[in-house]
């Protein structure tokens, strides 16, 4: 069975550690390290070479945005940013850097981060073509991660 390995950076303690453990419940993913800061993350990824990085934008040291583009250009990692702010402008510097995918951290339950670490391309979420195609929909990865079968759903959601 292929693992998707996942490196966390945000600096908010309780964010990285909420996310580390909701990700934990996916039997298909593995998170390898967590970084409290965008130097930290970049040479984390650089070490653990994980198939997934998740960026938060706003953080100490280096920005999301700057670690984004160094992660996409030196390494195979692919990178999900994370944002609390529902701003254009942060989702298109994020894809202008390389990032493979979008996530509010205040996102609906529709949106589980393990279900958009492991999306499938039938899903039809994908970034705008543009800064002109902007809509409030929020992208998630490109057919950038290994096809896996459908993650279940977390019982917290089950009706």
């Amino acid at each position: 069975m292929t693992k998707i390995t996942v490196v966390i950076c945000d600096d908010q303690p309780l964010i990285l550690s909420s996310l580390k453990l909701i990700l934990e419940t996916d039997p298909h993913i593995h998170v390898i390290g967590t970084a409290s800061n965008g130097q930290a993350g970049l040479e984390m990824v650089r070490e653990l070479n994980p198939t997934v990085a998740l960026m938060d934008i706003q953080m100490p040291q280096m920005d999301g945005i700057e670690a984004t583009k160094l992660i996409a250009s030196t390494t195979q990692t692919k990178v999900i940013v994370l944002t609390t702010f529902n701003r254009d402008d942060y989702l298109f510097d994020a894809m202008d850097a390389g990032a493979s995918g979008f996530l509010l951290k205040m996102r609906n339950r529709n949106c589980w981060p393990p279900q958009c670490i492991r999306s499938q391309p039938a899903t039809g979420c994908s970034p705008p073509k543009s800064r002109s195609n902007s809509s409030s929909a929020i992208p998630v990865p490109r057919k950038a991660l290994p096809q896996l079968p459908p993650p279940p759903k977390p019982s917290c959601l089950r009706p």
